[in-house]
């Protein structure tokens, strides 16, 4: 299977899930407050999960040493060709928008964006958990539906990709900021812990489409570019 049909399964597999979602956000409607302790689990999974991400997006390598995964910083391409990586990106000018300058180091922008939304839905998770729902004037529908917003507009940007890698932080940022906005809705809408459960999984998913289909854009970038490098 090539990349390009691998994302259209994952694209069909996440608009598949999107209508589960909205099916329990409109049309399984509960009057219930969910229990504190619902709202605790669900929040110290996703806090948990978050804190690994920022991990990850933010220093790799102790991640890639336990799965002794290779990310050397130069990799030899099918034509015997030295590539270095900066960013975990090749250095090459058509993917200087794929990378961000912070002290004289280059840093992945889309790695950056998403530990930065990370950061953010992790604060905006405690204060979840800590305010008194009871009294919430919150739409939790209306919540659901931006987050939405959020994950398709990171999935259209990451398939155009244009050369600025602050708009590229920015999506990614929003992206991150999705998922909470997704879990927590879904929720409070349901009443139903088992439903908070399957959003967060069903995040999993959603970062894995926006991989895929980063993936994709690498490849169509190489494939357009008259070097011979070839990284991907």
């Amino acid at each position: 299977m090539n990349q390009k049909n691998i994302v259209i399964y994952y694209i069909s597999l996440s608009l598949f899930l999107f209508i589960i979602l909205i099916l329990m956000n409109y049309y399984s409607v509960s009057s219930n407050l969910v229990k504190e302790i619902d709202r605790m689990i669900i929040a110290i999974i996703f806090i948990t999960i978050s804190i690994f991400g920022v991990s990850l997006a933010l220093h790799p390598k102790w991640y890639n040493k336990i799965t002794k995964k290779d990310m050397k910083n130069v990799k030899i391409n099918e034509n015997n060709n030295k590539i270095n990586r900066e960013g975990h990106h090749p250095n090459c000018k058509k993917f200087q928008s794929h990378i961000i300058l912070i002290k004289r180091s280059k840093y992945c922008a889309g790695c950056i964006g998403l530990a930065l939304g990370a950061f953010v839905s992790i604060l905006l998770m405690i204060y979840y958990f800590i305010i008194d729902n009871s009294q919430s004037t919150l739409n939790y529908q209306n919540i659901f539906f931006l987050g939405v917003i959020f994950i398709f507009n990171s999935y259209f940007e990451s398939i155009i990709h244009k050369k600025n890698s602050i708009i590229h932080i920015i999506f990614n940022m929003l992206f991150i900021i999705g998922f909470l906005l997704i879990i927590i809705s879904t929720l409070e809408n349901s009443g139903d812990f088992i439903y908070g459960i399957i959003s967060v999984l069903a995040s999993f998913l959603f970062l894995e489409t926006r991989i895929q289909i980063s993936f994709l854009n690498h490849i169509n970038t190489c494939f357009k570019c008259t070097g011979q490098c070839k990284m991907y």
